[in-house]
C-alpha cells in the first residue's frame, strides 16, 4: 500500500597522506568542481577500506566528492593548477617521479602552465592494476516521494542534489560507488523526518507499521528508469527546472486525487 517513489534527473585539500604499513592499495577522491578538496589513502590492506578512507577525507573539504582513481601497487600522485583548482591531474606507475610526470601531462594536456603536486605515495609493491573514474559535475536532482493511500497523505523530500554519475563508453549513465553509497542514508533521513511529521496524529503502533514497509533500496526503484532519456538535456539550468516541473507535478496529481500533500525537509 505504501510505496516510496524516488524520482532523480541525472545532472550532474590540503595535503593529508593517509598510509598503513603493509597494504598494497590506494585511492583517490576528489569534488570535480574544486581539485583543492581532495582525499587520499595509500598502502591499504583493502580497496574497500582504501576507498572509504579517501572520500571521508574529501568530503571534510568538498560537497562533491567521488572517487576518481583506484589502484593496487605502485605509486600515484595528484597535481593541481595554482590558483585554478578546476584543473588538475594524476598519474599511476611504478615510482614517484613517474607518477608525478604523468599527471603533470595531463594537467598540462588541459592547459596547466603552474602546478603544484599536492599528493603523491606508494603502496607496498609494484604496480599491479588501476583503474580511473572520470570525473563528472554531472549529479542528481531528485525528491523522495511517500503515498499512502490509507491515510491520504502524500509525503514529498525538499529538492537535493547528490553528484557522483559518470558515463560509460556505450553512453549510458551509471552511479558512482560514492553514490550509491549515499542513497540509502539519504532515503533513511527522508523516513526519519517524515516520521517527525507524523507524530500528533497517528500513534505510534501504525507509524512503525507504515515506515517497516519503506524499500529504501534507491536504485532497485523501478521509476527512476522512465527518466534515462532525459540525461540528454545538457544545461544545468535546465535540468533543474525539469525536476522542478516534474515535482511540482508530482504535487499536483496527488492533490487533485484527494490527497494532503506534506512537503518535509532533512
Amino acid at each position: 500500500m505504501n510505496k516510496l517513489f524516488s524520482i532523480a534527473f541525472l545532472f550532474l585539500s590540503t595535503l593529508i597522506i593517509n598510509a598503513q604499513d603493509t597494504g598494497n592499495y590506494a585511492s583517490l577522491a576528489i569534488d570535480a568542481r574544486n581539485g583543492e578538496a581532495y582525499g587520499w589513502a595509500v598502502n591499504y590492506e583493502t580497496q574497500a577500506e582504501a576507498n572509504e578512507r579517501a572520500l571521508k577525507e574529501c568530503e571534510e573539504a568538498g560537497a562533491n566528492c567521488h572517487l576518481v582513481l583506484k589502484f593496487e601497487g605502485g605509486c600515484g600522485a595528484y597535481v593541481v593548477e595554482r590558483g585554478n583548482p578546476s584543473l588538475y591531474g594524476w598519474g599511476v606507475a611504478n615510482s614517484r617521479a613517474e607518477a608525478e610526470a604523468i599527471a603533470k601531462e595531463e594537467a598540462s594536456a588541459q592547459g596547466g602552465t603552474d602546478l603544484v603536486v599536492r599528493v603523491w605515495g606508494c603502496n607496498s609493491d609494484t604496480l599491479i592494476t588501476s583503474e580511473i573514474i572520470n570525473p563528472t559535475v554531472k549529479g542528481v536532482y531528485g525528491f523522495y516521494f511517500l503515498k499512502s493511500d490509507e491515510y491520504k497523505k502524500g509525503f514529498l523530500s525538499e529538492m537535493f542534489y547528490e553528484p557522483g554519475v559518470v558515463q560509460n563508453a556505450s553512453g549510458t549513465w551509471q552511479w558512482t560507488s560514492d553514490a550509491e553509497r549515499k542513497m540509502s542514508p539519504r532515503a533513511q533521513q527522508f523516513v526519519d523526518a517524515m516520521e517527525e511529521n507524523l507524530y500528533g496524529y497517528l500513534d505510534k503502533a501504525t507509524r512503525d507499521k507504515m515506515l517497516t514497509r519503506l524499500p529504501l533500496d534507491w536504485e532497485g526503484v523501478s521509476e527512476i528508469k522512465p527518466l534515462k532519456d532525459k540525461v540528454a538535456i545538457e544545461s544545468t539550468v535546465e535540468r533543474k527546472a525539469f525536476m522542478e516541473r516534474v515535482f511540482n507535478g508530482v504535487r499536483n496529481s496527488v492533490e487533485k486525487d484527494g490527497y494532503e500533500v506534506v512537503e518535509i525537509s532533512f
